[in-house]
């Protein structure tokens, strides 16, 4: 069996079960594990999967209600390489907003032992990870708390984000589409990073490969407004030219 046919076959199956185990796979096509890993790992670039820890399952638009604690789980080795390359912009005296991501959590990991900086944000998550560094100046964004998403968000929140001001904002996104913008499913957490995007002297989208291309219902901020996008997408990826035609800096790690 060709690679592409047995790929059309593990998208065939996962449908009927929604997810994948490698181990499984491997048995079922007659091929080694690590045959089955690169397998999933052209669908992942292509957006038609997302990897797990040992197997992956179907991207559709379900993935998106899950709680923070298991989205971090997806592409995570992505989201960490990701955070790594992100922490290397973040200098001592600088006031940071923060949104309430799962990449971004793995920022606030990467900075937690850094000191004389100021993070403003609305996750509770990046809040617990920073608070026992008390040369990190806290500041959070209240409002009504989110469960599934572990950050605070409403009206209250919306009016506290907007006198904040920093120079520079890092979040990441539900999808990203150059000829539309930088977009968010969720429309409360859509108004927070736009207005954390509009009182920043720099913004820095974290933005794993299962984002790129992908439209959203939301815009937080047009394309040109990001000075940089940290990224595991493949380098011959089109959506990175075209991102890279609209001006924005892409870095690729």
């Amino acid at each position: 069996m060709l690679s592409a046919e047995r790929q059309k076959a593990i998208i065939d199956s996962m449908k009927q079960k929604g997810s994948a185990i490698v181990t499984e796979l491997a048995t079922l096509f007659q091929v080694t594990e690590e045959t089955i890993r690169r397998d999933l790992q052209k669908l992942e670039t292509k957006g038609l999967v997302v990897r797990t820890h040992g197997g992956a399952v179907l991207y559709d638009d379900s993935l998106l209600n899950l709680s923070t604690e298991i989205r971090e789980t997806l592409n995570k080795e992505g989201k960490m390489a990701i955070a790594k390359e992100a922490a290397k912009h973040i200098q001592t005296g600088d006031i940071l907003f923060l949104d309430a991501s799962t990449t971004v959590f793995f920022l606030a990991k990467e900075i937690k032992a850094m000191q004389d900086i100021t993070v403003i944000t609305n996750s509770l998550r990046i809040i617990n990870e920073l608070i026992a560094n008390e040369k990190i100046e806290i500041v959070c964004i209240g409002g009504s708390f989110n469960a599934i998403n572990k950050s605070f968000v409403g009206k209250n929140n919306e009016t506290n984000v907007g006198t904040y001001a920093a120079n520079k904002c890092f979040l990441s996104c539900n999808g990203i589409l150059p000829e539309v913008g930088i977009l968010e499913k969720n429309p409360e957490e859509a108004f927070i990073k736009k207005i954390m995007c509009e009182n920043s002297g720099e913004v820095i989208v974290l933005c794993d490969k299962t984002k790129l291309g992908r439209a959203r219902l939301n815009i937080v901020a047009p394309v040109e407004r990001a000075n940089l996008l940290i990224t595991d997408s493949d380098k011959a990826n089109d959506i990175i030219s075209k991102l890279v035609d609209k001006g924005l800096e892409v870095k690729l790690i």
